[in-house]
């Protein structure tokens, strides 16, 4: 080290100073050469880079600056290596780019910009200088090179309306245009199912009440009542004689009576009970009565499988197979290979064009049997037609334009939501549509050779050019920038915007 750098003023960072505050104080010493002790300051002790920033920033305005790290001072090598003056080193460009990053570019993402956000007056003069020239590049190259030529038309549209007739044929292999027909493919799927559902019927399994019964006859004459003559009770409960009997005219009779279903509901207080089978004149006339309560009725309520609950199962057995079974077809369908074609493409398909069909089924155990539970068993066959959805468009397209003609477009496009099925014959692999189109038409135009031809022109003349074609309404021709007086050679650069009008 030097004599004079022994003699150096020494220059205490403290750790709150940044690099703008350390690079202010270097610069107030008079001296050229400064020993800086950052032992007290964290970055510039533990950042190497850091200090050759700071180093080399210093040596721009002829400060030649020695870090203090431990009791004695430390150069970097970068310094020693150099034994000119400072100010000899500070004019050498080649001495400040090494010492600002002596490892290479590869040190640039290491710079600790967040720590230190400073940028010297020497770059923010190379930063706005670099911003004012890419600024007047831009602006020339948008003003200059890239002129741009803005049309507009307005084309008149003629009605429209056709009905055409589409068919899918799971036996055509190729399109048929000239028939309207469609290669198409019949998907089939059957699955065996079986399910088991619960049984929901309950039924009174308990005992009987019993008792008797005075039949009562209110009229001039006898009456016979046969065995097992229904009497009704007013909550309901049917009890049921057990014999003949014989009413004497104006008198009554005595009979045995058991009550229709079992349960304790059927033990009866005295009531009077009408017979369901007269008329409601004659049943005032003649009635039961019941004088001792009837008894003997107990409770014992048991499932037991009806034909509601095989019809409430076979509908949710169908319902659930349908839904499976669709999902199962609609997902073949948007990847299934297509007669013509061997690779897998979005296929059409709609769920007119689906269906399910559910084999006889067969419940277990049979109807009228004590269970908690019963199952069915049967076959689902499910059907859908199918085909490539892009050939279809294209194909429906080919029919369409074949009505309209080559000089003629539609303004709308006919998809497949246009298309009405007509008919479906599973049984023959067929099915047919009917397309109702009703769309303006406007006159076609090749816009690649239309901007070919508008090269080089200038605008009046390319709007008289324009409204000479046939089918074009009005024309409008805009050139920029204001200065440039003919339509750009470059393709890209014409624009050509088309509205319709009737």
């Amino acid at each position: 080290m030097p004599s004079s750098q022994s003699t150096a003023p020494v220059l205490r960072i403290p750790a709150s100073d940044d690099l703008p505050d350390i690079l202010e104080k270097i610069q107030r010493v008079p001296a050229p050469h400064v020993v800086i002790d950052c032992r007290q300051h964290p970055v510039l002790r533990a950042d190497p880079l850091v200090r050759r920033l700071l180093q080399a920033t210093a040596a721009d305005f002829g400060k030649d600056i020695t870090f203090q790290l431990a009791d004695r001072a430390v150069r970097h090598a970068t310094v020693s290596a150099d034994q000119r003056g400072p100010r000899e080193r500070a004019g050498s460009s080649s001495f400040r780019r090494r010492r600002l990053l002596p490892g290479g570019p590869r040190e640039l993402p290491l710079l600790p910009w967040r720590r230190f956000p400073i940028v010297t007056p020497r770059g923010r003069a190379t930063l706005a200088v670099f911003a004012v020239l890419t600024g007047m590049l831009l602006t020339g190259v948008v003003t200059f090179v890239v002129p741009r030529a803005r049309v507009r038309l307005v084309l008149a549209t003629e009605p429209f309306a056709a009905d055409l007739t589409l068919r899918l044929d799971a036996s055509v292999r190729e399109p048929q245009r000239d028939t309207g027909t469609h290669p198409a493919r019949l998907l089939r799927i059957e699955e065996a199912v079986e399910e088991e559902f619960p049984v929901h019927t309950t039924v009174e399994k308990g005992a009987r009440a019993e008792g008797v019964v005075d039949i009562v006859n209110q009229t001039a004459a006898q009456q016979g009542i046969k065995a097992r003559t229904r009497l009704q009770g007013t909550s309901g409960v049917v009890v049921r004689t057990q014999r003949d009997v014989i009413v004497p005219a104006l008198g009554r009779a005595s009979v045995a009576v058991r009550a229709e279903e079992g349960g304790s509901k059927a033990n009866l207080d005295p009531q009077r009970l009408v017979i369901p089978a007269l008329p409601a004149e004659s049943r005032r006339l003649l009635y039961g009565e019941i004088v001792r309560p009837l008894h003997g009725g107990t409770d014992r309520l048991v499932r037991q499988l009806a034909t509601t609950d095989v019809e409430r199962g076979t509908t949710a057995l169908r319902e659930n197979a349908e839904r499976k079974l669709l999902e199962l077809i609609q997902r073949e369908a948007r990847t299934a290979p297509t007669p013509h074609s061997r690779q897998e493409q979005v296929s059409f398909s709609r769920p007119e064009l689906s269906r399910v069909v559910v084999g006889e089924a067969e419940i277990s155990p049979p109807v009228g049997t004590d269970a908690e539970s019963f199952r069915i068993r049967t076959t689902v066959r499910g059907e859908a037609f199918t085909a490539d959805a892009a050939s279809l468009q294209a194909f429906l397209t080919d029919l369409l334009q074949q009505r309209i003609g080559n000089e003629k477009d539609p303004v709308r496009k006919s998809s497949f939501e246009d298309l009405r099925v007509v008919d479906v014959r599973w049984d023959h692999g067929r099915t047919e549509f009917s397309l109702h189109s009703e769309t303006p038409l406007i006159p076609r135009l090749n816009f690649d050779e239309l901007r070919e031809r508008l090269q080089g022109r200038t605008a009046d003349d390319a709007a008289a050019f324009l409204r000479a074609i046939p089918g074009v309404r009005t024309a409008e021709v805009r050139l920029s920038p204001v200065w440039i007086k003919r339509i750009p050679s470059l393709r890209r650069n014409i624009h050509i915007d088309v509205a319709t009008q009737p």
